[in-house]
């Protein structure tokens, strides 16, 4: 993961530094790198030009990419619903996928995080989120039919009412056909016996797991 490029951070970045963080990724043995661009990051510009840059450097090097949208704090102003972030998505994606081809994108990581990062304050329901997966899906596979697609979550003991959602909502995503992969975010030891329970649950879905 490319910390630096993160879509809180990259706008402060050096792209000089940018690029030698993906030097230093080669030469530690990755093989792919993932970018966790914001909602908006595709039509900012200061960031699409950092972005272009970090993207073609990675495919000069020989490596996969993995692009992991994360919804930033403030993109789409104050006081928005689950609704706004979905119509911005369903524009906002197609375009990233479209203009960087990654190998892997991930629709939805970790929805409880999205909705908090909104500043939502009405729940936003399985079906919701499930609905705007397989609505964006075909728009993805047309914007670049070799990309493939994912979504995934988090556990972690620390925070038990986050983690018991995130299951909830990993198992719904599990079943969608449109998914070619699903993602697990370790954060620390306590939850593997569930993390377990995923990877056999994506196997049994005819599904990669990383």
């Amino acid at each position: 993961n490319l910390v630096h490029a993160d879509g809180k951070v990259i706008g402060q970045a050096n792209v000089n530094n940018l690029l030698a963080y993906v030097d230093g990724l080669k030469a530690a043995g990755v093989q792919r790198v993932d970018l966790n661009p914001g909602l908006t990051s595709i039509n900012d510009p200061i960031t699409r030009p950092l972005y272009d840059a970090v993207v073609q450097y990675i495919r000069q090097l020989g490596l996969k990419l993995a692009i992991n949208p994360e919804f930033t704090q403030g993109e789409l102003g104050a006081n928005i619903k689950f609704q706004d972030f979905v119509n911005a998505a369903m524009q906002n994606y197609p375009q990233l996928v479209a203009r960087y081809q990654p190998d892997n994108f991930v629709i939805v990581h970790e929805p409880t995080t999205a909705n908090e990062n909104m500043g939502l304050t009405t729940a936003v329901s399985v079906q919701d989120w499930h609905n705007f997966i397989v609505a964006v899906a075909p728009l993805l596979k047309t914007a670049s039919p070799h990309t493939r697609l994912g979504a995934g979550g988090f556990q972690n003991g620390e925070v038990p009412v986050q983690s018991a959602q995130e299951n909830t909502f990993w198992q719904d995503f599990a079943t969608i056909a449109a998914l070619d992969f699903m993602t697990m975010d370790v954060y620390n030891s306590d939850t593997f016996p569930t993390y377990y329970q995923w990877i056999q649950t994506a196997k049994a879905n005819n599904k990669g797991i990383y």
